[in-house]
């Protein structure tokens, strides 16, 4: 079997982005655990997933390669793999989206710093304290 050593180093180093910003993901999920475990628990499943890819499918890729066309089954297994790499893949993606609207059952309350400026507005809600004058309806 040839060495497959340096082209998985190959590899790895132009995956080299994904792989830093899975672990600076890590890192932040776990920092925020105690805030939202949930989703910082879906945010590691995803970072894993995309670790592995990242790590372990171009390993299985080379190989494949190496094996070359005489192996059984080569023609199918190319396409099988990539399709099970993607599929490896878009299950990160899902944790991700999952992560991103976990524990967002009520809207968030909007309080902008200028309403503490005014005092808090009361009487009917009709009633803005404004007179007209010729008109009866306002």
């Amino acid at each position: 079997m040839p060495d497959i050593f340096a082209p998985y180093l190959q590899q790895l180093f132009s995956r080299s982005p994904t792989i830093v910003a899975c672990l600076v993901g890590m890192i932040v999920a776990v920092s925020y655990w105690k805030r939202c475990p949930r989703s910082a628990l879906f945010v590691c499943l995803a970072m894993g997933l995309f670790l592995f890819t990242s790590f372990v499918m171009p390993l299985v890729h080379l190989y494949l390669i190496f094996q070359g066309p005489d192996a059984l089954g080569f023609r199918w297994m190319i396409p099988t793999f990539t399709f099970a790499w993607s599929v490896v893949n878009a299950i990160g993606m899902v944790l991700l989206v999952a992560a991103a609207f976990t524990g967002r059952s009520h809207p968030a309350l909007r309080r902008f710093m200028e309403d503490d400026d005014y005092p808090p507005i009361t009487g009917a809600p009709r009633d803005t304290g404004i007179q007209s004058y010729g008109h009866d309806r306002d």
